[in-house]
């Protein structure tokens, strides 16, 4: 038998404690009601990780360990105090309701009292690869084929306590059973997409939703598809009425080919929306489709859509989508921050870029944006092709040099500057093998850029490293005084 030796001192059963005069540490001296506000914080950081992904892709952790995977329910182990409190928090087991198994979404439900409901409803097609759903069913890992269902009656019983809604491929049925019974004054994020197949549920069209209306006078944030059949000028279909809203996004999925709009009738809403919506801060409109042009002119048709609040634009597609005509026509000037993505097709000239340039250029004037960053590159597409592309980004010096973060990041990352301009062009070729590099036109794009380049307000041009011979050639020259309109000089 082994032996244990303790270097411990042994406890003297005769000591006297005397709790009473021991102090209270600072945590347990905090009310309930600072508590309270702490562990919703610590929630949202550390959220529960869901049945549908939504954390782990969050948070960017693919393996999580089973801590991970308790979330913010650690801290109910702490203390008997703190689980009291925890239990209490109706708004954070509201949270996780739709994302739980059926016997915990039950308690979680009951433990939320009357707080409203944030609902995901999973996909009807499980998406996650072949080899892995093989390996679910095997191991008996996967969902019961019930699940949705269930979801989908828990949201229509409850469907008075919505506050964040998204689905991706909700039937007509479940359309009327979920919002007939509105407003909705809870609600105040709205995500639908129009993502259907030959094995899902049958995509509604107008006429299937008829005359239903979602109104919702709170939604701050919202997300649709292009092709959601959403009702205008007085004709059938789904009624979204979000006065209040804040955050926009449209996107259609090149992936996804329910998605993406085959004609100009499919974005006649787009406009209502935009219109309905004076207090807009935030719109991003995704639209790379091919053989699409639209005349945004004629779909606002004379409306009024200029949002004095606007203070981002990110518009992503091809030259004949005629994004800048949308931007002209909501916003009376370049807002602060503006991101344009431009996908040029073989059919496409440089000049359809002048439009977008001229954007850039008023942002520079407009917003005091002295440094420019210049970057040419290889992109790939999803089928393995080649994009030539070239990067553009100006922003104000005063950020540049106060930023807490390396020039690089920075740059690079529009999202960690509170004023910028941006294009990123890239040169798309059909014809090209995944081994061919694309023909190089950097050169032919940065004579378009040098009138927004030599404007007297830049200060400051930076550069990446030269990556290919007409982008090496480009600035071997001094292009229309170009290097002379730098005061503080061109760095790479």
């Amino acid at each position: 038998m082994g032996s244990c030796i303790s270097i411990h001192t042994p406890l003297d059963l005769k000591l006297d404690f005397d709790i009473s005069k021991a102090k209270a540490g600072p945590i347990s001296r905090l009310p309930d009601s600072i508590l309270y506000l702490i562990f919703v914080d610590v929630a949202d950081a550390e959220p529960i990780y869901d049945l549908h992904g939504f954390a782990s892709r969050r948070l960017g952790n693919s393996n999580p360990s089973y801590y991970d995977c308790l979330g913010w329910t650690r801290l109910s182990a702490v203390c008997r105090r703190w689980r009291v409190i925890l239990l209490g928090t109706a708004s954070l087991w509201a949270e996780c309701v739709f994302g739980l198994p059926s016997n915990m979404a039950t308690l979680a439900l009951t433990r939320s009292g009357t707080a409203p409901l944030t609902m995901a409803i999973p996909q009807y097609e499980n998406m996650a690869p072949a080899w892995q759903q093989e390996v679910m069913k095997r191991k008996k890992w996967g969902l019961p084929h019930t699940h949705r269902d269930r979801l989908l009656n828990l949201a229509s019983t409850q469907s008075h306590r919505i506050k964040a809604f998204l689905a991706r491929d909700l039937s007509s049925q479940h359309y009327h059973s979920i919002f007939q019974n509105g407003p909705f004054y809870s609600l105040t994020f709205l995500a639908l997409s129009y993502e259907y197949n030959d094995s899902g549920p049958s995509a509604p069209s107008r006429e299937d939703l008829d005359d239903l209306h979602i109104v919702a006078p709170h939604v701050r944030k919202a997300g649709f598809a292009p092709t959601l059949p959403i009702a205008h000028d007085g004709k059938p279909g789904l009624h979204i009425i979000l006065p209040a809203l804040r955050h926009l996004e449209i996107s259609a999925d090149l992936k996804v080919q329910s998605t993406v709009p085959k004609s100009v009738d499919q974005l006649h809403w787009i406009p209502s929306l935009i219109c309905g919506a004076p207090a807009l801060e935030h719109i991003e409109i995704i639209l790379a489709v091919d053989d699409l042009e639209v005349n945004w002119a004629q779909l606002f048709g004379g409306k009024c859509g200029q949002l004095s609040a606007l203070r981002y634009l990110r518009v992503v597609g091809l030259p004949k989508v005629h994004l800048d005509e949308l931007s002209n026509l909501i916003a009376s000037d370049v807002p602060m921050n503006v991101n344009i993505e431009l996908v040029l097709t073989e059919t496409d000239t440089l000049n359809t870029l002048e439009a977008y340039i001229s954007m850039l250029g008023r942002s520079i004037h407009l917003h005091s944006l002295d440094s420019v960053y210049l970057s040419r590159g290889l992109l790939m597409t999803q089928s393995g092709g080649p994009l030539a592309s070239l990067y553009m980004n100006t922003c104000p010096s005063t950020e540049l040099l106060h930023s807490k973060i390396t020039p690089e990041a920075y740059l690079c990352c529009p999202s960690n500057q509170s004023t910028n301009a941006g294009l990123l062009v890239a040169s798309l070729s059909h014809s090209l093998e995944p081994h061919e590099d694309p023909r190089d036109s950097s050169g032919d794009m940065l004579n378009l850029l040098i009138p927004v380049l030599i404007h007297k307000g830049i200060n400051t041009l930076i550069l990446d490293e030269v990556s290919t011979g007409q982008w090496a050639i480009a600035f071997t020259s001094d292009r229309q005084g170009l290097y002379k309109s730098m005061p503080t000089g061109i760095g790479t």
